[in-house]
Parts: structure tokens; C-alpha cells; sequence
């Protein structure tokens, strides 16, 4: 299945509404979108109507997953499931679908989170939801899909680069929210454990089957299985921020105003002598590229159904 990119329609505006319930639209962009973590509490088998236990374990059964569309994780440390492995005079093939399986399982057994990526290929319906999501927010949406066994924890704490909508599908799993340490963190700013640590502890509770987590950005988040196993999807949104649409209208303008391709004259033994003039030079150079950035043009690069 293809995620088909199209213009944000009443029908997205509708299932995007019916997506987020019991709350409207207007209140989540208003109060909670990248301001707070929120707990959409819902009836039991809410989420049915997106992925439900018996269509998961029904693909599991069919062996519907490659070996590149699923890694495992235990205690905070990840990796893909499956190799091949090439030898110059040998190549031995990955396992058959049948093997790859029981591999899956056996992994599961040992305490390992079986990560599904790109869930979106294997269900029509969370594909649609993440088409909707991406027409509503005009961004690129991703789904995957975590089975964790019980009392087990694939990832320890950490805070996610994008924001994520996280559908609880089948069992209990305990989540704890903390203060984090970047605000709103773009892409290059990834969690470290070594630099990142977590700030107040915010929410301590359990999701059930039917309820919806919205965490933002750089919010700090800590999920463990309680004592069943227990199977969420992650919705993730890569919005655009001013930051991209910047870089991107700077980006054109540069690329139009060919005295910038000249040298920064670092070679000139008199550089540092010189730097108020420099800096004076630097500044004229930036209010003309300023002056010449476009912002239609820019935004028509991340949203292309702008009106010319």
C-alpha cells in the first residue's frame, strides 16, 4: 500500500475530528498540539476501528513482515531482526517466511519488543488514518506498531523528534511522562542519554485498550508492559516548522545571488584586523538575502496546493 498524498479535504477534516474524540479539533490545536501531553480516555475497543488484535495476529499468522520492516528491542537497545549475510564465495539467503516467524516469536518470548515499521503497508485502515494525518497537517506520517510481551520494556526513557499519537490496541501498558529537556527539539537534536536527562515526572498512567496518548516533541516518556502482553501503534507527525520553511526560502535566495559563492576571505593575512568590516559585510549580505526570500515560494515547497 502506497501513502498517496492529496490536499486537505472536509472528508480529512471530518475523520481527523472523529480521530481525536472525545475532544474537537479546534480544542486540540487551541490547548493541547505541541503545548502538552494529553490522554484521550475512550471506550474499551475504541481502537478497534483502526487495528484490532485478531487482524494483528492474523498477519502474523499469514507471515506478511520482511525481514527489513521489523527490528526488536529489550531494555532500551534495538536492532533489526533479521541479516543476510555475504561471503565472497557464498551467500547464504535470509530465512524462509516460515522460519522468519518463528524467529519473530521465539524473540518475543525472550522479553523483546517486536517493532512493526511502516505498519501503514499492511493495514488499510491505519493507512488511512495516516493519510488523513498527513492531508490535515501536510506532513510526512508514519505508523509503527509495537508487541511487547509482559513485563518487558523495549525502550527505556527517552523524548521522540516528532509528534506522536499513540492508540492502544490490545492489553495495558504503563507510560510515565517527564519534563523534558528540549523544547519542541528539532531533528538534529536527538535524545542522548548522556546529555538528556528527564525533568519533573508530569503523568504516571496505565493506557487501556480504547484510549489515545498525545505526546509532543521532546516531551520525555517512559512505557513499560504490565502483566499481559501488549500491542500500540505510534502515529508519528513530522510537522514543518518555521525553522524548515526558513532555511528553505534563505536556501532559494542564496541560491540566486551569486556573490555568496565568493570565498569568506580567511587566507587573508589581515582577517582579523578586519573583522568589524567583515562583520559589517556578513550583515549587508544577510538583510539582501532576507529581502529577497519569498515565503509563498518556500511554503509551496512544503505545501503545494498553495494558490499561484
Amino acid at each position: 500500500m502506497e501513502n498517496t498524498e492529496s490536499q486537505s479535504t472536509e472528508s480529512d477534516d471530518q475523520e481527523f475530528s472523529e480521530f481525536l474524540s472525545p475532544i474537537s479539533s479546534e480544542e486540540f490545536f487551541e490547548e493541547v498540539f505541541e503545548k502538552k501531553h494529553f490522554l484521550f480516555k475512550r471506550s474499551l475497543g475504541f481502537n478497534d476501528q483502526f487495528l484490532s488484535i485478531a487482524e494483528f495476529t492474523k498477519l502474523l499468522n499469514e507471515q506478511k513482515f520482511s525481514r527489513h520492516e521489523v527490528s526488536i528491542a529489550k531494555n532500551g537497545m534495538r536492532r533489526k531482526q533479521v541479516q543476510e549475510v555475504h561471503k565472497p564465495s557464498k551467500v547464504v539467503f535470509p530465512p524462509s517466511l516460515s522460519q522468519r516467524n518463528k524467529e519473530f516469536l521465539a524473540d518475543f518470548r525472550n522479553g523483546y519488543t517486536l517493532v512493526f515499521e511502516a505498519f501503514e503497508r499492511h493495514s488499510r485502515n491505519i493507512e488511512k488514518v495516516v493519510n488523513t494525518l498527513t492531508n490535515v497537517f501536510q506532513c510526512t506520517t508514519h505508523a509503527h506498531t509495537f508487541f511487547t510481551p509482559e513485563n518487558a520494556q523495549g525502550y527505556k526513557m527517552h523524548y521522540d523528534t516528532d509528534d506522536a499519537f499513540i492508540l492502544q490496541i490490545y492489553g495495558y501498558k504503563r507510560w510515565q511522562i517527564y519534563q523534558g529537556p528540549e523544547y519542541l527539539p528539532s531533528g538534529p537534536n536527538r535524545y542522548d542519554p548522556s546529555l538528556h536527562k528527564p525533568g519533573e515526572l508530569l503523568l504516571d498512567l496505565v493506557l487501556e485498550p480504547g484510549d489515545m496518548l498525545y505526546i509532543p516533541r521532546g516531551v520525555m516518556h517512559s512505557p513499560m508492559c504490565l502483566d499481559d502482553s501488549s500491542l500500540h501503534v505510534a502515529l508519528g507527525i513530522h510537522t514543518i516548522t518555521w525553522e524548515d520553511l526558513l532555511t528553505e526560502a534563505l536556501g532559494k535566495a542564496v541560491g540566486r545571488k551569486l556573490s555568496l559563492r565568493d570565498s569568506v576571505p580567511f587566507y587573508k593575512n589581515d582577517f582579523s584586523e578586519n573583522v568589524a568590516a567583515y562583520k559589517e559585510e556578513f550583515a549587508g549580505l544577510l538583510e539582501s538575502v532576507c529581502s529577497e526570500s519569498d515565503f509563498i515560494e518556500a511554503a509551496k515547497y512544503f505545501n503545494r496546493f498553495l494558490p499561484k
